[in-house]
Order: C-alpha cells, then sequence, then structure tokens
C-alpha cells in the first residue's frame, strides 16, 4: 500500500476523458441491458420491486417530495405519527431521489431502474478516478466495471439508498491517501460527510472502514512527513465531518433510542459460518442477498481481480506493505466470520435478513489491491512470480468447486477467465491480451448479473394499479376529515406514504417501540420493527385509534359501506376529553381486557363493550407439553377444539397470542375457515363473525405444519350497541380541529364537568409542546405510549406542537463544525500564502 499516485508514461497517454466515460457508461450499459432482457421497465412490465423495495423503499420514494414542506421532522403516515428526520435520514436523504420529481407515481418503476442505473455509473467513475490516482494504468476501466456489477451491487440493489456508498468510498479512500501524502484533507472531509449524510447508518461503516484504512496505511508506512502531524490531520476532518452531520445525527440517535436500538446485542465468541464456505462467496452465482437469512457475503468482483489481488503478494517488493494490505483483508474477513465484529460493524444490532452489509468494503481493498498488483504487468516479472497468482486462485476455484461450493456454469465461466487472465500475465505488454482480459471480466460480471436477477424473479409492480385505483379516494376523504385515519386493506404496510393518508400501519428501521407494544396489546398485527392493520382488528379497537375509513376488504360489526370504502361511525377523534387515564402500559396477551380497560378508564365506568368467554380446548391428534402451550401432531385432522356459547348478541373475537415462534395455524369456525394466526403477519385479533346471545358454536384451530406453539387463548363478544353508545359521548368530547399539518395540531374542546385529562391517540415521543389557552402544560403518558395532557373543565383552547429532540444542540455543533472547517481551510490558505510569498520575493531580487 506504499505505491505513490505517480503516473507511468503508459498512465498518462491512457489519461483524457475516454476511460472515465467507459468506467461509467460500461456499467450502465450491461445493467440496463440485463434489465431489458428481464423486462424490467422501462424496457417491460416487469420491476425492481422485490424484498424490501417492494415494501418499503418504493413507498417511500413516492412521499420524497413531502420532505420539501413540512414533512421533515414528523409525519402522520408512520403508525399513529412519529417523528420523520430519522426514518428520512435512512431512506430518502440521496441526491440520486430528486429523479422521482421528474415521474408520476405510478411510473415510480422506471424512476428506481434510471436511479439505479444512474449510481452505478456513478459508483464506476468514482472509482476510476481513484484507481487512476493509485495505480494508474489501463486496469482502472475494468475494475470499476468490477466495482459497479460487483455481487454487493447485484445482491443488494433492492436497498437503494445503500449504494450511494459505492460512490463515496472511493473518493474518502482517495482523501486519505492525500492525507498520508501531507496533502489537503478537504477531499476526504467532504467526501466522508456526504456519505454520512446520504444513509447514517452505511455511513457508519465507512467511518469505522476509514478509521481502519488510515491506521493500516500508517502500517504500511505510507506517511509523508511525520505522523502525528498525520493522524491529527486525519482526526480533525474525520470529527468535523461528523459534526457537519449533527443536525441529523443526534435527533436521529434519540428516536432510534425510542426503538430499534432498544434491542439488545447478543455478545459472544461463537462464529456465523464454516470458514470455507467464503471460498465460493468469490466466484461468480453467489447466492443473492435477501433470500436466505442465513445468506453469506456477497464479495464476488470477477476473476481478473483476484488474480492480480495475489499478484500484489507475490511481486517482489517491500515485506512491510503486504503485511499491512493483508492484515487489512485479513480484519474483514474474521469480521464475517465471527459474530461480536459483525455486530459491531451493523451498528451493535442483528441485520435482519441482509448480512453483511459492509461486504462492499472487502471487495474494495481486493480491487485496490488488485490495481496495484497488476501495475507491474509491463515490467520484468519473474514467470514463477506472475503464475503464481493465477496458480493461487485455480486452487481456490479446484476446493470451491470439491466442497460444492460453486455451480458448473460458473466454474466453466471462471476458467474461462482464469486463462485469459494467465494469457494477460505471459503477454502483459499486448493489448489483445488486455482486451480479452477485460471482455472476460465484463461477460463474467454480466452472468452473475443475470443469476442474481434470475434468482429475485422480477415481477410486475402492484403500485401503479394501487396509485390509479385509490388516489383519488384518499384525496376525497382527506379532504372531508384531514386529521381522520384510514387504512387501505391491501399493497403493505406502507400506503400511508404511497398515498399519502393518515394511517396505522408501518413497516421500517424507524420506529416507537412503546407505541407499537401498545398496539400489539389492543389486537394489531406486528412485532419489532413492522405494524400492520388487519381486518380481524375489533372496531373498538379500531375506534379508539381513530381509524375512519377503510379502503377495500370486509369490515364487521358498525362499519357502514359506501362501494369500496368502509367507514367506522365509531371512530374517536385525535383528541378527546376523558375522566383519566393510566400510566402502566398494557400487556400484549390480553387484547380484550385490555381494550375494556382502556375504554373503562376515558368514561370513569364500565361500557361493558367486551365480553369475555371463558373456554378449555378440546384437544386431537396432538400431544401435549409440559405448559399446555406446546403441542405435536401426532394424529390426522390435528386440532384445538373450543366449544363457545355467546353470552351477548354481537361479533365475536378470537386472540391466539405467539408464544415464541411462528408456526401458522388455521382457525375454523362450525367446519368453515375464516382465517389463519400464529403467523408473523397474522398474529392479531380474529374475527368470527356475528352471533346472538345464547348461541352455540364450535371453532377449530389447526396447525399447518407439525407441531403447535401459541401463548394461550381467549375470546370475547364485542357489543356493537354498547361500543356505539361509548363512542357517541367521546366524540361530543372531541377536539374541533381548526389546524392540522406534520406535527402541528391545534383547536378547541369542550371539557365538561368529571372530566380532568385529554387523551389523544397520538405516541407520546420526546418533543411534544402542548399549550392549554396559551399557557404550556407538561404532557403525560397514556398507558406508557400515548400522549396525554391534564385539563381542567371548561372551553379550552389547545395547541399540541412537535418540536425534533436533539435538533437544536444537533444544529448548534454542526454550525460549530463549519466554523471550524471554514477557520482551518483559512489558515492552510494563509500558510501557503506565507510560504509562496518569500520564494516571489526571491524571484525580484
Amino acid at each position: 500500500m506504499h505505491l505513490p499516485f505517480a503516473r507511468s508514461e503508459s498512465s498518462r497517454r491512457f489519461s483524457g476523458l475516454w476511460p472515465a466515460l467507459a468506467a461509467a457508461l460500461v456499467p450502465v450499459a450491461l445493467l440496463a441491458g440485463l434489465y431489458a432482457a428481464q423486462g424490467v421497465a422501462p424496457f417491460g412490465p416487469n420491476s425492481l420491486f422485490f424484498g424490501d423495495m417492494d415494501g418499503q423503499y418504493s413507498h417511500f420514494l413516492a412521499s420524497f417530495s413531502e420532505l420539501f414542506g413540512r414533512g421533515l421532522f414528523y409525519t402522520w403516515h408512520k403508525a399513529l405519527g412519529g417523528e420523520a428526520l430519522s426514518w428520512a435520514a435512512y431512506y430518502l436523504f440521496s441526491p440520486f431521489n430528486f429523479l422521482v420529481l421528474l415521474f408520476p407515481t405510478s411510473q415510480m418503476p422506471t424512476a428506481v431502474t434510471l436511479i439505479t442505473l444512474a449510481k452505478a455509473g456513478c459508483a464506476g467513475l468514482s472509482m476510476q478516478l481513484f484507481l487512476r490516482r493509485r495505480a494508474g494504468g489501463w486496469l482502472s476501466v475494468p475494475f470499476s466495471w468490477a466495482w459497479a456489477l460487483s455481487g454487493y451491487l447485484l445482491g443488494f440493489s433492492q436497498n437503494i439508498m445503500w449504494m450511494d456508498a459505492l460512490i463515496a468510498l472511493p473518493l474518502i479512500a482517495w482523501g486519505i491517501r492525500r492525507i498520508l501524502e501531507g496533502r489537503s484533507p478537504w477531499l476526504y472531509l467532504a467526501s466522508l460527510a456526504a456519505g454520512i449524510f446520504c444513509c447514517y447508518y452505511i455511513g457508519w461503516m465507512l467511518c469505522l472502514y476509514s478509521l481502519l484504512y488510515f491506521l493500516f496505511g500508517l502500517a504500511a508506512g505510507d506517511a509523508a512527513g511525520r505522523k502525528l502531524r498525520v493522524a491529527v490531520r486525519f482526526a480533525l476532518a474525520s470529527l468535523l465531518a461528523g459534526g457537519l452531520n449533527a443536525w441529523m445525527l443526534l435527533p436521529v440517535a434519540k428516536a432510534l433510542g425510542q426503538g430499534k436500538a432498544q434491542a439488545a446485542m447478543e455478545w459472544g465468541f461463537s462464529t456465523n459460518f464454516s470458514l470455507p464456505q467464503l471460498l465460493g462467496q468469490l466466484f461468480a452465482g453467489a447466492y443473492p442477498a435477501g433470500q436466505d437469512t442465513n445468506t453469506l457475503p456477497l464479495i464476488f468482483c470477477g476473476t481478473l481481480p483476484l488474480v492480480l489481488a495475489a499478484l500484489f503478494f507475490f511481486r517482489p517488493g517491500a515485506l512491510r506493505p503486504k503485511l499491512a494490505s493483508g492484515g487489512l483483508l485479513v480484519c474483514l474477513l474474521l469480521s464475517f466470520w465471527l459474530r461480536t465484529p459483525d455486530l459491531v460493524w451493523h451498528g451493535f444490532q442483528s441485520p435482519s435478513w441482509f448480512n453483511y452489509r459492509y461486504s462492499f468494503l472487502f471487495i474494495f481493498t481486493l480491487l485496490e489491491l488488485a490495481a496495484l498488483g497488476g501495475k507491474g504487468l509491463a515490467e520484468h516479472l519473474p514467470a514463477v512470480r506472475r503464475f503464481a497468482s493465477a496458480g493461487a486462485v485455480a486452487l481456490l476455484l479446484a476446493c470451491a468447486w470439491g466442497l460444492g461450493l460453486i455451480s458448473g456454469w460458473a466454474a466453466v465461466l471462471t476458467l474461462c477467465c482464469l486463462a485469459a487472465a494467465a494469457l494477460l500475465l505471459a503477454m502483459p505488454w499486448r493489448r489483445a491480451a488486455g482486451l480479452l482480459a477485460a471482455f472476460c471480466l465484463a461477460a463474467e460480471l454480466t452472468a452473475n448479473g443475470w443469476s442474481a436477477l434470475e434468482a429475485f424473479e422480477p415481477f410486475p409492480s402492484t403500485l401503479p394499479r394501487l396509485t390509479e385505483q385509490w388516489q383519488s379516494t384518499v384525496e376525497q376523504l382527506s379532504a372531508q376529515d384531514p386529521s381522520a385515519r384510514m387504512q387501505l386493506a391491501e399493497g403493505g404496510q406502507n400506503t400511508p406514504f404511497l398515498l399519502d393518508y393518515n394511517g396505522l400501519s408501518h413497516y421500517s428501521s424507524s420506529y416507537s417501540q412503546t407505541a407499537y407494544e401498545l398496539m400489539r396489546a389492543l389486537g394489531c398485527t406486528g412485532t419489532s420493527g413492522w405494524m400492520a392493520w388487519s381486518d380481524g382488528l375489533t372496531q373498538s379497537a379500531a375506534s379508539l385509534l381513530g381509524l375512519r375509513w377503510q379502503l377495500g376488504g370486509t369490515a364487521s360489526g358498525q362499519w357502514q359501506q359506501q362501494g369500496d370504502v368502509w367507514e367506522n361511525p365509531c371512530a374517536l377523534p385525535l383528541v378527546v376529553a376523558a375522566a383519566d387515564t393510566e400510566s402502566e402500559r398494557l400487556a400484549l396477551d390480553r387484547p380484550f381486557d385490555n381494550l375494556n380497560q382502556v375504554y373503562n378508564t376515558l368514561l370513569g365506568e364500565d361500557a361493558g363493550i367486551l365480553h369475555p368467554i371463558e373456554a378449555e380446548p378440546q384437544v386431537l391428534g396432538l400431544e401435549a407439553g409440559a405448559d399446555g402451550l406446546h403441542y405435536t401432531v401426532t394424529g390426522e385432522n390435528a386440532a384445538l377444539r373450543f366449544s363457545l356459547t355467546a353470552p351477548v348478541s354481537g361479533v365475536l373475537y378470537a386472540s391466539f397470542p405467539v408464544y415464541d415462534q411462528y408456526c401458522g395455524a388455521d382457525v375454523l369456525v362450525n367446519g368453515e375457515a375464516v382465517g389463519q394466526t400464529l403467523l408473523q403477519q397474522e398474529n392479531g385479533t380474529i374475527c368470527l363473525g356475528q352471533v346472538q346471545a345464547g348461541q352455540t358454536l364450535t371453532v377449530e384451530l389447526r396447525p399447518q405444519g407439525d407441531f403447535l406453539s401459541l401463548g394461550g387463548w381467549s375470546f370475547a363478544v364485542e357489543d356493537s350497541q354498547a361500543l356505539a353508545t361509548a363512542c357517541e359521548r367521546l366524540q361530543q368530547q372531541g377536539l374541533q380541529v381548526d389546524q392540522f399539518a406534520p406535527g402541528l395540531v391545534r383547536g378547541t374542546i369542550q371539557v365538561p364537568e368529571g372530566c380532568t385529562t385529554l387523551f389523544t391517540s397520538i405516541p407520546a415521543e420526546p418533543g411534544w409542546q402542548v399549550l392549554v389557552d396559551g399557557k404550556e402544560t407538561e404532557p403525560g403518558t397514556g398507558w406508557g405510549a400515548l400522549l396525554c395532557v391534564p385539563v381542567a373543565p371548561g372551553e379550552r383552547q389547545i395547541t399540541l406542537r412537535f418540536t425534533l429532540a436533539g435538533l437544536g444542540a444537533g444544529a448548534a455543533v454542526s454550525l460549530c463544525s463549519l466554523g471550524a472547517a471554514a477557520a482551518w481551510l483559512a489558515a492552510r490558505r494563509l500558510g501557503h500564502t506565507a510560504q509562496k510569498a518569500p520564494r516571489g520575493g526571491q524571484k525580484t531580487l
């Protein structure tokens, strides 16, 4: 890693515009060809909306324009509402997202394809600029293709916001090289700050790698001049890069403390996989990320880079740079293998589905070493050393094949590319050999890309249809009552962002754990990280959470149907005057008891809404475990059968909480299927239909697999008339909203005698300011999750205003960092001027 940026005669002849264009446009052309062959928009009806791109990012991109209004700090689209900066900073701060503004929502598949192509092209350009200055020569162009079409980019392409890191990293490394050479730190500072800004999550990985890259650069002896001065310059630039983003990072850190960051890290000395398994990941056809929770690191970047990276270690030269470079590679490999460092790279959190999200760092390191190894091709190198590198890769291929880690087509393709690389090593000065090696590398990258797309199986997106079908309806309903909530029965958890409405469901890395726990406790479907509405939700829960409209699907109870829209006449306003609230959290596994408790507390009396039914199951074809909650299937028609008698007329509901794992079970009433439960997407309450007082019926729970694991069971009949009476009273005590916007609710409320608090269905996050008749009032928390306000009877003017916690302190740090950076720049300029002045005077003399 000690080789300077000095360019050889051949690299100077090759410099100019054409290599940069080739580095940027060839990956774009190859990737566009793959998309066209798969019929991906705009080349066909399919889309790149697989995995989280379908369920999250496409919906979030549809709301990108909202960031330019008043939605940067708060949104009502996120599960009852919540701060928006952590969500926006994670998903939407890439400048490439401005392309979305050029397309209507119905054309989002085309917009996403163009964004992906643009990022791939810019990644290739960025890498070519770095490698050209790092090692020179023509290899910077094909290696930029290997970077832009690496296994990481193809496998993680559905996580479109992470791709900005592939653009930033080469510039960051280039900036670090400049610091090591005693030159300006501004490229490093600016590129690291931009990398953090575009996606703070991957920005953490960029920061950690920058530190390692710098330290190993020092170890390699790359620092020009005094190491202490170089280290201070690097540390100061790193701190300023983070400080410039403090306005974002501090509020995000506080927000993550309410949700994702609460998850405990599983420390330990265990390993993630058997180390020989990693051999198969070096070659084409590696399993794409996100298709399996046990995915191995995606580190494929072609056979030619492997050969030339090996040549870096075989070529004559100082031992120190080789030890340092090898140490960096080993450090990354150990991070893949060992559980604890792997979690550190992932921000001290266990990743969900997408493992080894930092594997692009290994690819970058490998390509840099390959460029340095290929720099000596035009020089006279001993044949033994040159061909030893190709032999080493051939040995790795043989081991991978022997262990069954590589497919037949991939092995044949790798052998062809290995032969081309060997020919290049034999005739390094022949242009034909170089063109053949570059062509084989491009073919290998294309084949791997085809394999990845085949694994993801692109399909047409439902987003255009949902937009066309529901957008005008949502706009009409929102105009009737801007503060009311609604929910689309299809389309996933993030349709509130897609169609711009106040909803209940949400799925992202930005959420409030207490709000999710409360919604689960009331019978909603969800788990850590996502919350979903389902038509099995009781009308009492929907009413309490202010759900006024259901779009599509079916509804039970007193919902009123108008075409495809169901209206809930019992839906409560956003704010109501209540007799009292409680501060303790609700139990997760008792939704019917919880709803009775909440309504009775709000009303100050027994509302008699949900009437529980006690029942013990008849066990059929199942062997019960010691705890009575685990069952193993032992015969045909296995089931837990319950015999129920309705105490009142109304709607019958059931709840089967998940015990310790999802197992899946079908629910039948009198032998007819009514739904399923104990699944990740189906774990809330279930509607079993209308019943009459005294009616007896049979409910069966039939396992879908070989076992049944549940946390209990409960049944209740919802008295629709009692619910209507209770909600009518609370509606009369509701806030008359005069102004409603993201993070702002203002209106008038008549608080009757006997009421002491304002109950809201707004999550109680840090940052809410409450004004009652113009005077600031300290808010409280209802049931550990919802914003509540003490209030006296009478007519009151209420203002609820959200200010993002940590924003002020973060902005102050960012301003100070900006001032410090400006002062540092000015001091360096003055220093350069002072150094040039005496020389200028000497020339005059």
